[in-house]
């Protein structure tokens, strides 16, 4: 059995004492100005914002609406489920975040603000808990999101070949070589 539920993992196995922290955080969904759409619209991604507030923005593109996040303003939690609804207030201090990359960014109004629920390791690596018939995997943040398609092949191939150590020290970056030869595939 493969166990990927992220925020939900520490709540199915208690007994475990998994070291997965979970943490509520938001996203926020901001509209350009008018005289930035089409900038924002061929934009990449932004990874950082740099410094150590952890914020990031994905342009308008595929139909999907500016977002922008930032680590800094997540919460620990025991629920992943609690407090779930978010106001465009809560999004207030994520918009002036990027005011240092961006410009004018109070012309940029909050459309919405949503919630995610994550977890988290002590060193932010992904997790794995493996045994003879269980495989508990766990990303932390946004990566499974942003890897999920790179992981659950890892996975299928650990369990096929019932190889758990090669899993870990692809999921906890040990071995840059591995995840070479993997990704040319």
């Amino acid at each position: 059995m493969v166990v990927t539920a992220g925020a939900w993992t520490p709540g199915l196995f208690p007994a475990l004492d998994l070291p997965l922290k979970v943490y509520r955080t938001t996203a926020v969904y901001l509209d350009p100005p008018d005289d930035l759409k089409e900038a924002w619209a061929a934009s990449p991604a932004l990874q950082t914002i740099g410094g150590a507030k952890g914020g990031y923005a994905l342009p308008p593109v595929g139909g999907m609406e500016l977002k922008i996040a930032a680590g800094c303003f997540r919460l620990p939690t025991t629920d992943p489920d609690a407090d779930r609804v978010a106001g465009i207030d809560e999004g207030l201090p994520t918009r002036a975040l990027f005011g240092g990359p961006l410009r004018n960014t109070d012309a940029y109004p909050i459309k919405k603000v949503v919630t995610c629920a994550y977890t988290f390791t002590d060193d932010n690596h992904f997790f794995l808990h493996w045994t003879d018939k269980v495989a508990i995997v766990s990303a932390c943040s946004g990566h499974g999101f942003k890897f999920g398609a790179a992981v659950g092949r890892w996975i299928a191939q650990a369990t096929d070949k019932g190889d758990g150590v090669a899993l870990n020290r692809w999921l906890r970056g040990v071995d840059a070589a591995v995840v070479d030869e993997v990704s040319r595939g």
